[in-house]
């Protein structure tokens, strides 16, 4: 039993050996494999920049060719541009002292032409003065000008005032006016109406007189009458009464006292007889 257990162990031991084993193999091969695909990119990066360092020194070398072939033509220029100088310089040099001789020249004609213009600047500054005398008299008559024109300035403001205050009593004298003639128009028509009353009245007044002159007289004779003749003259009595209830019932109709007012003094003698009738 023994045996069997240690023949066991051992298997398992080994079995453990050689996991431990493969994982240290897996685990190395791993570690050659990533340093395999390390040193495969930076070969090819190394390669990448040979071919880029290549092709730049291949355009460093053109750019030199050019470089030299441009300084051979711009030798060949300088110099052609030397001469060109040379040649200029001794045309400029000629060129200056004709000029050189005609300033000296102008030089003359401008001195001659500044003491002209310096007699005409005496003359102008002559002339100057009187002018600004001229201006500060001119300045003086303005300021009184000025003055003149707000003087007018503010008297026209204050006819404006009279004519705005005269258009507003206009105003009112107008809105008067149509008050007045509107109830001169309503007092016409109500005077009208009065006499039209009057001369209704009238005639009933005169049979009223008539009546009571009558009845003075039976007074007078009913001493001498009849109980009958006292009946019949107090019918008449009652007639006369009724007649005269009638003629005030007719003059009740008086116009109004505020309206009253608006009546001429002419026609108010009129309205007094119609109510003195009763």
């Amino acid at each position: 039993m023994s045996f069997k257990r240690n023949n066991i162990g051992i298997k398992i031991i080994f079995a453990l050996s050689v996991t431990c084993l493969l994982i240290l193999a897996s685990v190395k091969i791993h570690d050659v494999q990533q340093k395999l695909n390390k040193y495969y990119w930076e070969t090819a990066e190394f390669k990448h920049l040979y071919d880029s360092t290549k092709a730049q020194l291949d355009v460093v070398y053109e750019n030199k060719k050019n470089i030299e072939k441009m300084l051979h033509h711009e030798k060949e220029d300088h110099r052609r541009t030397k001469d060109e100088l040379s040649s200029h310089r001794l045309e400029s040099e000629a060129q200056l002292s004709k000029e050189k001789q005609e300033a000296n020249q102008r030089l003359e004609s401008l001195n001659q032409e500044h003491k002209i213009l310096k007699d005409q600047h005496s003359e102008t500054q002559k002339e100057h003065k009187t002018l600004q005398d001229r201006c500060n008299t001119l300045q003086h008559e303005y300021s009184a000008l000025n003055g003149a024109k707000s003087e007018q300035i503010e008297a026209s403001k204050e006819l404006n005032k009279e004519i705005s205050a005269l258009r507003v009593s206009v105003s009112q004298l107008q809105s008067q006016k149509r008050v007045i003639t509107f109830n001169y128009t309503t007092c016409g028509r109500r005077m009208r109406a009065a006499e039209g009353q009057v001369r209704e009245i009238k005639p009933l007044h005169d049979s009223c007189k008539n009546e009571l002159a009558t009845c003075r007289n039976l007074k007078q004779v009913a001493v001498v009458k009849s109980p009958a003749g006292a009946v019949a003259e107090a019918k008449d009595l009652q007639q006369f009464q009724a007649l005269k209830i009638v003629a005030t019932q007719r003059q009740a109709l008086p116009p109004q006292p505020d309206e009253e007012e608006h009546i001429p003094n002419g026609n108010a003698s009129v309205i007094a007889n119609t109510t003195s009738y009763g």
